[in-house]
């Protein structure tokens, strides 16, 4: 599922349901029963996630639940894989303590990661990692993502410990990029 979330930007809403569940509640239950139907017709499922969802704290705990009903050990326990997406040129200036974590993609992932290995290690029956890494050039910094800063974003990943594979985004899908990649995307 690509986004399982609720609107965002609707604080002031009032989004619940008939059954009068929170947001993180109905996005979970839908999750847990989409999990059991699609259990029984023998399939696994994945759930895209915000970067954000794991947390901002490398050294503890500190998943919060988000505006759009996204909490991670709630969507880590539904599923079979949950796949965040932290985008280096998403975070924002001094994100994790780095000055420019869209330049510093290991640093970035790497404590990025330790975040999400201690959201996964408080997961009980927690899903598998599987992290989306940013494939494409990154538009508002015109910065060109290399082979090398492939592999810092895999590397920083693995390091951290929260590495059950990877996804690639590319949004145009340049089959280009992906052959200057090969040699990285192991």
């Amino acid at each position: 599922f690509d986004y399982c979330r609720l609107p965002e930007d609707v604080e002031d809403v009032d989004l619940r349901n008939t059954y009068n569940e929170s947001r993180i509640e109905a996005i979970n239950k839908f999750l847990k029963y989409a999990s059991e139907q699609l259990h029984n017709a023998g399939a696994y499922i994945s759930a895209d996630v915000f970067g954000e969802t794991s947390g901002d704290d490398p050294n503890c705990f500190s998943a919060w639940a988000t505006a759009y009903g996204q909490f991670w050990p709630a969507i880590s326990n539904a599923v079979d894989a949950i796949s965040s997406m932290p985008y280096p040129d998403h975070f924002g200036a001094y994100s994790y303590g780095i000055a420019e974590p869209w330049v510093d993609v290991y640093d970035l992932m790497y404590s990025w990661g330790k975040a999400t290995y201690y959201a996964q290690e408080n997961t009980y029956d927690k899903a598998k990692c599987r992290t989306w890494i940013m494939a494409q050039n990154s538009d508002p910094y015109d910065i060109e993502y290399t082979p090398d800063f492939i592999a810092d974003q895999i590397n920083g990943l693995k390091d951290a410990g929260v590495f059950d594979g990877y996804l690639t985004w590319n949004a145009s899908s340049s089959i280009n990029k992906y052959y200057s990649y090969a040699d990285v995307l192991n």
